[in-house]
């Protein structure tokens, strides 16, 4: 599970900024947008639980929070240390 910062805008101008953890962007995408899963989207922002009808989300942004970024980035540098610049190899 990757620990991700999910960016709520809704209709009346409210923008919410919460983590959620997940094993990829795209289930939290479906968690807020299938409507199947319910009308509404229940999430906690700053000790507060918010519960908003899907309908009222005008925007979403989902973004890996600084510590998982910085792991992904090292595991980034640890492969190319390991393996070389992939560019290197088609010269």
């Amino acid at each position: 599970m990757k620990k991700f910062q999910v960016h709520l805008s809704l209709k009346n101008g409210n923008k919410h900024t919460f983590i959620e953890w997940a094993p990829g962007d795209r289930e939290i995408i479906n968690r807020i947008t299938n409507s199947a899963l319910g009308r509404w989207y229940v999430f906690t922002d700053n000790y507060v639980r918010y519960q908003v009808l899907k309908e009222e989300i005008v925007s979403i942004g989902v973004t890996l929070t600084n510590e998982q970024m910085n792991d992904y980035n090292k595991q980034q540098n640890d492969y190319l240390q390991q393996y070389g610049d992939s560019e290197s190899y088609y010269g």
